[in-house]
């Protein structure tokens, strides 16, 4: 079943759109696939059974067969509640306004925004379901950047000073953390 698959995806296609469009359509981009995910989320809630030992909706492709790497995507009773909650969240924050001062100026920026926000909620939603330890690592990998680059470009007063903070201990213990994968691998 590759519904999980499409709860990754659907935010992603979704932020590439809203790069790729016109300023203007960019919110509504977000907020309509934003909305698409999180409906689809919601359709899906009969079909999870509880109780239910082990991972459902279990969708897997072969990525690197020669390292047995693959695309291995399953949502159980705890991961399960937090991709819903992750795409309603995604949702929400899509039907918050624009930040549109920046530094006293109009922020140009408005496609990145949208664009990276979806980018982020599909990110998210592929760490809780990746089953395979070196794709969880690559959807973490992803949403650190993406959220360096929103803290950086929107954050507050000391932003720059935070994002770099939020980098350098993240990308620490990011490494230590594929520095377990690798040995576990071996």
């Amino acid at each position: 079943m590759f519904l999980l698959l499409l709860f990754v995806l659907i935010p992603l296609f979704g932020g590439v759109l809203a790069f790729l469009l016109p300023r203007t359509y960019a919110r509504s981009v977000a907020i309509i696939f934003s909305s698409l995910a999180f409906a689809l989320g919601l359709l899906t809630l009969p079909l999870f059974r509880l109780g239910h030992e082990g991972f459902q909706f279990l969708y897997q492709k072969s990525w690197v067969s020669s390292l047995g790497i693959s695309f291995k995507f399953g949502a159980d009773g705890l991961s399960y509640p937090l991709i819903l909650l992750t795409l309603f969240l995604g949702l929400i924050a899509t039907l918050i306004p624009f930040p549109h001062m920046v530094d006293g100026n109009l922020d140009k920026k408005e496609r990145a925004y949208w664009g990276m926000l979806l980018l982020l909620t599909g990110s998210i939603v592929g760490v809780f379901a990746s089953l395979d330890l070196f794709v969880f690592y690559v959807f973490w990998e992803i949403v650190l950047v993406l959220m360096f680059f929103l803290i950086m470009l929107w954050g507050g007063e000391n932003r720059r000073y935070a994002a770099m903070k939020f980098f350098i201990y993240t990308q620490a213990a990011s490494l230590i953390m594929l520095i377990a994968i690798i040995a576990l691998a071996l």
